[in-house]
């Protein structure tokens, strides 16, 4: 006990001013640049732990960085815990910078213009900083490799109210996209591992975005511990590159709620979302500490315009691409850029795609919308589905969604363990109101009906494009309690008779449909029509057929045969096909004799 006061006392007493020479003088030795120190003072907390403290401090740059000093200080005091230097890891568990102008920069390949006793040194960082305290000072922080450079400026809160004590203004570049901001905070921002949480109010642009915080953090370099709201308005997702790479065009977008984080625990319970016309809520988390690491959403929405999320179809791509490509990222946190650590996100082993184990990715999400809107798609009504992502395998199902007053309903896997990926999809149309989808067609020109179906395709590919180009499987249809306009089963049927009846008397009487069927037979992307058939009182039509889903190109030739031949009957083919404007176009060609069934009403597509 007496050895202590002792030592404490001989540290108080003592006058560090008489080193200082020898010090400015080993420094600028290691560091070969000028150091000038006005003042040097060292003291002992409650705790030991000594404080040191420099006045009048500047210390020239690296002759590789910014012509800008390293350091221009009224006062610097830093604040180490004695244990840290007893192990001879030093930890600042304090910094308080007064007057100051600092100039951080760091290389690409780890050279950092801080290091003044190894300036060559590009290994980890030997000396941690937990917290900071800036005062009418600025910081400047540039990181090549993260191509990073941003400039603060503090400064005191005119009229401060409790916990607000200090202005941050920042600006800077973050892979060439500019950003700027100011936040109200605390005396104190943490940075390491001191558990400690400060107040955080403010704001930041780039590029149109802007992103709005109040709330509280805990160790910036960690992110510990978030509870804020959090608000992100934005013009697309272009702004947001930089930080989540290239993503689809997106409309407007504004998402916001109460944001919870607990070390690698992040949650928004009250999600509230608003893309184009659409407004979508509910809850997100995601879990990094589980292995594998696990998100889940539940969205709810009264309205969805399809639109909106048509960009959401591109994520598929963007999924497929990450998998199939075997990639290194550099960690582009500060805590992980500490360590320099590069994270292999999936590695190629026996022609499959194996993502690294960290990268393990459990997720669920669950959408419920009461009505789908769409200009081209007038028919949709409502949407629930349910998509799971585990080990690779993506499943969404059960999907159900309501189109016109019918429904439909299915499931659609995608298997990303396989090079390349392996797409399975399943739809089961019940009873779709057909003059629902033909609504924009003049009366006499519309064919009504219940339609009911079956798409049953698998494909292969790194993108939706190949997954057309590759499509296999079968799709069947049908048509109950059918109807068309008298004058439509004339045209079709090429009777001219029937049609100047038709025309004549006025009549908008509807013909049955006895029976109306296609089964198609898909290979390589290239469907074929098994079987096209058409029935009414008046006229069989048959049809065959071909159709490129990648493209959309399509060709048909349909052969109607009346069932009373009559005067005026064209014995002549209907062959139609798409345009390369995507138009229609149609002619009349020589009868192509098919096979002819008894009748179509025993087929069951």
């Amino acid at each position: 006990m007496a050895i202590g006061l002792a030592l404490v006392a001989q540290v108080v007493a003592f006058d560090w001013n008489l080193l200082r020479p020898r010090l400015e003088q080993y420094l600028a030795e290691k560091s070969h640049r000028s150091v000038r120190i006005g003042d040097l003072q060292v003291s002992l907390s409650a705790s030991l732990d000594p404080t040191l403290r420099l006045r009048r401090v500047r210390i020239d740059n690296a002759a590789w960085a910014d012509a800008r000093p390293f350091i221009d200080a009224g006062e610097l005091r830093a604040t180490f815990l004695l244990s840290s230097l007893i192990d001879r890891r030093p930890v600042i568990s304090r910094l308080v910078l007064i007057d100051a102008d600092v100039d951080f920069e760091r290389q690409a390949d780890g050279l950092r213009n801080w290091r003044l006793i190894r300036p060559e040194d590009r290994g980890p960082t030997r000396v941690r900083l937990m917290s900071i305290e800036a005062i009418r000072s600025k910081i400047r922080f540039a990181h090549r490799g993260l191509e990073l450079d941003v400039q603060t400026a503090a400064s005191p809160v005119e009229s401060a109210q409790a916990p607000f004590t200090t202005r941050v203004l920042f600006e800077g570049t973050y892979r060439e996209a500019p950003f700027a901001g100011e936040v109200v905070t605390g005396p104190e921002l943490t940075f390491l591992e001191t558990g400690r949480s400060f107040p955080l109010r403010g704001h930041a642009v780039s590029n149109g975005a802007r992103l709005e915080v109040d709330g509280e953090a805990t160790d910036l370099f960690e992110l510990a511990g978030i509870e804020a709201n959090v608000t992100l308005r934005s013009p697309s997702l272009a702004p947001l590159t930089p930080l989540l790479g290239k993503l689809p065009g997106a409309p407007a977008l504004e998402i916001g709620g109460r944001l919870t984080k607990k070390v690698d625990a992040i949650s928004m319970p009250d999600l509230n979302a608003k893309i184009g016309a659409t407004r979508i809520a509910g809850s997100v988390s995601y879990d990094r500490s589980a292995e594998p690491r696990r998100f889940r959403a539940e969205l709810n929405s009264r309205a969805v315009r399809i639109e909106d999320l048509r960009w959401t179809a591109a994520l598929a791509r963007v999924f497929a691409l990450a998998r199939d490509e075997p990639t290194a990222v550099v960690a582009t946190t500060p805590a992980a850029s500490a360590t320099d650590r590069v994270v292999p996100t999936a590695t190629a082993a026996s022609g499959t795609s194996e993502p690294a184990r960290r990268d393990r990715l459990d997720a669920e999400i669950r959408l419920q919308v009461d009505r789908l809107s769409s200009t081209g798609w007038p028919v949709a009504s409502a949407l629930d589905l349910t998509a799971r992502l585990a080990d690779g395998v993506l499943a969404v199902a059960p999907v159900a969604f309501g189109i016109g007053s019918g429904s439909a309903s299915g499931r659609f896997d995608l298997d990303t363990n396989r090079s390349p990926a392996q797409a399975q999809l399943r739809v089961d149309l019940h009873d779709m109101k057909l003059e629902s989808v033909l609504a924009n067609l003049p009366a006499d020109k519309r064919i009504a009906g219940a339609l009911s179906g079956v798409v049953d395709l698998a494909a292969r590919g790194r993108t939706p494009d190949e997954w057309l180009a590759s499509a296999a499987g079968s799709v069947s249809a049908r048509l109950h309690g059918g109807s068309m306009s008298r004058r439509l089963d004339a045209q079709i049927g090429l009777s001219g008779s029937r049609f100047l009846r038709a025309l004549f008397t006025g009549s908008d009487e509807r013909v049955p449909i006895r029976c109306a069927a296609v089964e198609m037979e898909l290979r390589a992307g290239q469907a074929r029509a098994r079987s096209l058939l058409l029935e009414t009182e008046g006229t069989h039509i048959s049809g065959i057929g071909t159709a490129n889903l990648k493209s959309g190109a399509f060709d048909l030739l349909l052969t109607p045969s009346p069932e009373r031949p009559g005067l005026l009957e064209l014995r002549k083919s209907i062959q139609l096909h798409s345009k390369p404007d995507s138009t229609l176009a149609y002619a009349l060609v020589d009868a192509t004799p098919q096979p002819r069934p008894r009748s179509c009403l025993d087929r069951s597509p």
